[in-house]
């Protein structure tokens, strides 16, 4: 792990190396440490994952560490042109994450809210995967 922390302190900033090392901490327990990273990573945008894959799984880290004030201003701001793409996101992978009564409507509403609180229990709840974690 400690040559995976160094890597993301250098002077330049990889996203890779942020993405990978806050799996390492999600796995440690330390969940807002993680929850850091993954906010380092979403905003370097390398393209080396989707960043609504990215912000999905920092909610999910956020709500996992307890975290009584979630920020789900991404998903709710409606003067955001991009917001509906992102809940859209949230609840595909949502459903495909056999949270079935979410329904995939565009709306940030309380079934897509409790899928996702509930998908923040369960440990293989992951919205990034691949290479990197």
């Amino acid at each position: 792990m400690s040559l995976y922390v160094a890597h993301a302190k250098k002077d330049y900033e990889d996203q890779g190396a942020y993405l990978m090392r806050a799996r390492f901490l999600k796995d440690a327990g330390q969940l807002k440490e993680a929850a850091l990273d993954y906010d380092r990573a979403s905003k370097l945008n390398q393209g080396m994952i989707r960043l609504e894959d990215i912000r999905i799984e920092r909610l999910i880290t956020l709500l996992r560490a307890g975290e009584p004030q979630i920020d789900y201003r991404d998903f709710e701001n409606n003067a955001d042109k991009t917001r509906l793409r992102k809940v859209l996101k949230l609840q595909v992978f949502l459903r495909n994450s056999g949270f079935n009564s979410v329904e995939i409507n565009g709306v940030f509403d309380d079934a897509t809210k409790k899928g996702l609180v509930d998908c923040a229990r369960l440990k293989d709840c992951q919205a990034v995967k691949g290479p990197y974690l």
